[in-house]
């Protein structure tokens, strides 16, 4: 597969993407009807404070190796030595960090979770599973910056079949409810963790000899300095994306948050797209500020092409996923419905965000981005609290939409600021984004089958206005394939 294949990179992202969220879809009906609604909303607090604690752990330690990687990966022997000393830095930073996450947690445990579940064993599963997946984080981002997409997407398609056929086999044989799905989660986090360190030791590490004119504390330094502060920024994006369901949990009950999660789940289908082509993109765009004399005019063609082709995707989904979460789940799962659209909404307002920042991490400049995104995230978290005991757990929705908007609108701000030689395609993103905003707001009036338009009006409104946003990005996409054709890539040294 060509390195420097955009196109067909992004694809498989996007294709092992999907299939990985189709594993999970599987198992959502399934956990949906074993489990008691309660149960099933447990479920969704342990998720969700599954996210919180392998951020925590992970210490910022793997972006910190993915942006370093190519630092080193042109001399065999540095890249050995800064692979080992990554290894026991990953064991050093889990022991310590997850001690920590267990004293401070025990004791707050109950207030935390508003009394919705025990701390065991769902705190030792919780620290079993950030041990496991921050490691395979960094084996996994060391092939996304080796830009080898099939190997990544296996390891992240292994990790998602271990949880789904351990989790199933505990909750539909033993009826073990959120225990055994949590239970299941973490012993195939463990069994692909173990593949993942057998790979890291054979494929990743050279076989080289360890050479390096940096010590192993100036690579603790690098390391530390730069993705500590990622710590926060990710806790950041944890309050703004995953903090729903200990709010709610507080004032609607585990039931609804169970109804609610199946929708935000369906609505981060657009995530899983924006991540994916997110993560084919950032290992191009690193290696063009390092040599291409046209990067800050590739990177606006690129938003620019990112925006309309992701809105492209972005109105199918506003489109259909009312119709479907229905047909799948039923009218006593509505707020499922009304949930997804928005949700729709505020991923691809966040594909904004990651181009519009990508400069701040190339220049290791991201802690005026961080301490932003704690200020906003905070902020609407607080927000949400105070709405939804008024209007219901729709305000935590669309607080989600609101979120992104401000982080993006900032986010931009400070990265012309700090940056000021990059550009994006701030008008077509508005643009594309007020259109789909205008489908949200629409979504009950045009119906599902006997509404306005019903399915057939909205496949015809989406066909219309994809064709458009694909046309559209024709021109963008014309120049940055010529001035792609103009420079020459640097082509990484495997081991």
């Amino acid at each position: 597969m060509k390195k420097n294949n955009f196109a067909v990179q992004a694809g498989v992202y996007v294709i092992g993407n999907a299939l990985q969220r189709a594993l999970a879809y599987l198992a959502l009906p399934i956990y949906a009807h074993v489990m008691a609604p309660d149960e099933y909303g447990r479920y969704a607090v342990f998720v969700s404070a599954m996210s919180i604690i392998n951020l925590l752990v992970d210490f910022g330690l793997s972006k910190a190796a993915a942006r370093h990687y190519v630092d080193h990966e042109r001399h065999q022997g540095r890249l050995r030595h800064f692979l080992e000393q990554l290894q026991v830095q990953r064991l050093l930073t889990t022991l310590v960090v997850g001690a920590i996450i267990a004293l401070v947690t025990i004791p707050t445990w109950k207030p935390l979770t508003a009394g919705a579940m025990h701390w065991w064993p769902f705190l030792p599963l919780l620290l079993l599973i950030g041990a496991t997946d921050s490691f395979l984080l960094i084996v996994v981002l060391i092939h996304r910056m080796r830009q080898q997409p099939l190997s990544f997407v296996a390891l992240k398609l292994g990790q998602a079949l271990g949880q789904l056929i351990f989790g199933l086999v505990a909750v539909t044989l033993f009826h073990t409810g959120a225990g055994g799905a949590a239970t299941g989660t973490a012993l195939g986090s463990t069994v692909i963790a173990i593949g993942a360190f057998v790979l890291y030791r054979v494929r990743l590490v050279p076989k080289d000899a360890p050479q390096s004119d940096v010590s192993a504390l100036q690579l603790w330094r690098e390391n530390v300095s730069y993705g500590a502060p990622l710590v926060f920024y990710d806790l950041a994006f944890w309050l703004r994306t995953q903090a729903d369901p200990f709010i709610l949990v507080r004032f609607v009950g585990l039931t609804a948050v169970g109804v609610y999660q199946l929708g935000y789940v369906a609505g981060m289908i657009m995530g899983l797209v924006v991540v994916s082509i997110d993560l084919a993109y950032a290992p191009m765009y690193y290696r063009w500020k390092q040599s291409v004399p046209d990067a800050d005019k590739m990177h606006k063609a690129a938003t620019a092409t990112l925006a309309l082709g992701l809105g492209a995707v972005a109105v199918w989904g506003v489109a259909l996923a009312r119709p479907t979460l229905l047909a799948v789940f039923g009218p006593h799962r509505a707020l499922a419905a009304d949930v997804a659209p928005c949700l729709i909404l505020a991923h691809y307002v966040y594909s904004h965000y990651l181009s519009n920042s990508r400069p701040l991490f190339f220049t290791k400049q991201v802690l005026p981005l961080t301490i932003f995104s704690i200020a906003v995230s905070a902020t609407c978290v607080a927000a949400t609290c105070l709405l939804v005991p008024r209007f219901g757990a729709m305000a935590a929705a669309w607080m989600n939409v609101v979120t992104f908007s401000l982080l993006t609108t900032g986010g931009t701000l400070i990265s012309r600021r700090v940056a000021p030689q990059s550009t994006s395609a701030v008008g077509v993103q508005i643009a594309v984004t007020a259109v789909i905003a205008l489908m949200v707001f629409l979504d009950r009036e045009i119906g599902t089958s006997g509404g306005v338009l019903g399915i057939v009006g909205r496949v015809a409104v989406a066909a219309v206005l994809s064709a458009i946003a694909l046309v559209l990005a024709l021109k963008p996409l014309r120049r940055l394939k010529l001035w792609t054709s103009r420079s020459a890539q640097p082509q990484p040294v495997t081991a």
